[in-house]
């Protein structure tokens, strides 16, 4: 078995692989896909989670487990308490899942990833990071209370969120902007003063005491200073005319004046396990354009894009120009995959849309 409609199984493309096995990014990218299936499938439970049943969409690039009843699942997929009971528990599916994992990474049988006394050995056979290990290795634990219990564990354990720090006062001064700027859509530089914070151990209360009364005479000064120059200058009422209150032709009426778009993403909530838009649920909406953003390739672009926006971001060769980039989302509209990149390239580094890609049938998937 190696086609579900529109798909290709895993079991084929890892036959196929130069060297019999997928690399460690390549199966981060993987696992985040199928997390992101498996989390928001409503029928809870698959029982059916194997190399057998992980396939890639043809057309997304995306892999995901398709439910296969009919299908004999190997031994070695199914925990230990399913081979004595039979029953299907979320348990069962995290140990599938990460069964799963393990033969992509050492491109072996998982019947030889395991010792005579049923520990497993395929760390002996692939490198990589010491958190996908230890994720992995809690996966396939042989007793359920081992491992995780839940899928979002298991993202959280492979994305963890930064702690959140409350940031120093600013004061911001603008200044005129450059006239020229290597970032799209960039804002005006600013200059910032901080404050130390109340909690900086280097400032008593004595010291903090002694800012204010400054800030309190400075403020008193310029207070007395600016009401004595309105009243030596304040001309009398009659003598403005009434044609100098309307605006010069230097300066445009208020109307006239644009504000700046807010950018939804900047008050999007992150982490998010998919960034991009979905492809439509209505047939008749199709052929439809996606936009690809992409970011350029560094493991710590990598690293910190999926650990604070994007989990399912994935390194790439773009058919565009041939590169090494790091697709992070799509859109279907241009507009807001410029509005994500302005986001991207401020928040992580340097970023671009790329070629538009048109669907002209709605995914296999979504039928």
């Amino acid at each position: 078995m190696t086609m579900y409609g529109g798909t290709q199984s895993y079991r084929k493309l890892l036959a196929e692989r130069p060297g019999g096995r997928f690399s460690e990014d390549e199966v981060m990218v993987i696992l985040q896909q199928v997390l992101s299936q498996l989390m928001q499938d409503s029928a809870g439970v698959q029982g059916s989670i194997a190399l057998e049943t992980l396939v890639q969409d043809a057309d997304w690039q995306q892999a995901r487990f398709v439910r296969s009843p009919d299908i004999v699942l190997p031994q070695a997929y199914l925990a230990p308490e399913r081979q004595k009971t039979g029953l299907v528990t979320p348990g069962s599916d995290i140990y599938a899942l990460g069964v799963t994992m393990i033969v992509l990474l050492t491109g072996k049988a998982p019947e030889l990833l395991k010792n005579p006394d049923g520990t497993w050995k395929w760390e002996d056979y692939c490198m990589v990071n010491d958190r996908l290990a230890e994720v992995l290795n809690r996966a396939i634990a042989h007793h359920p209370e081992q491992r995780y219990s839940t899928l979002w564990q298991i993202s959280t354990a492979l994305n963890p969120t930064p702690l959140t720090t409350v940031p120093p006062t600013v004061i911001e001064s603008p200044l005129p902007q450059s006239s020229h700027s290597d970032r799209p859509g960039s804002a005006p530089t600013s200059v910032a003063t901080q404050l130390p914070p109340l909690s900086d151990p280097r400032f008593g209360v004595w010291q903090w005491g002694l800012i204010a009364g400054v800030a309190m005479a400075l403020c008193g000064l310029a207070g007395f200073g600016l009401s004595h120059w309105l009243s030596s200058n304040q001309a009398p009422l009659t003598s403005t005319p009434l044609d100098s209150l309307t605006s010069s032709p230097e300066s445009p009426p208020a109307s006239e004046l644009a504000a700046e778009p807010l950018n939804p993403f900047k008050t999007a909530v992150y982490p998010q396990s998919s960034c991009g838009d979905l492809p439509p649920a209505d047939p008749n909406a199709y052929p439809v354009r996606f936009y690809p953003v992409f970011l350029e390739k560094s493991d710590r672009n990598l690293q910190q894009v999926r650990a604070r926006f994007c989990r399912d971001a994935y390194p790439m060769l773009r058919k565009d120009n041939n590169q090494e980039s790091i697709q992070v989302a799509s859109f279907l509209s241009r507009e807001r995959a410029e509005l994500f990149r302005d986001f991207l390239w401020e928040n992580v580094g340097r970023s671009e849309v790329g070629m538009v890609t048109i669907i002209y049938e709605m995914p296999e998937s979504l039928r």
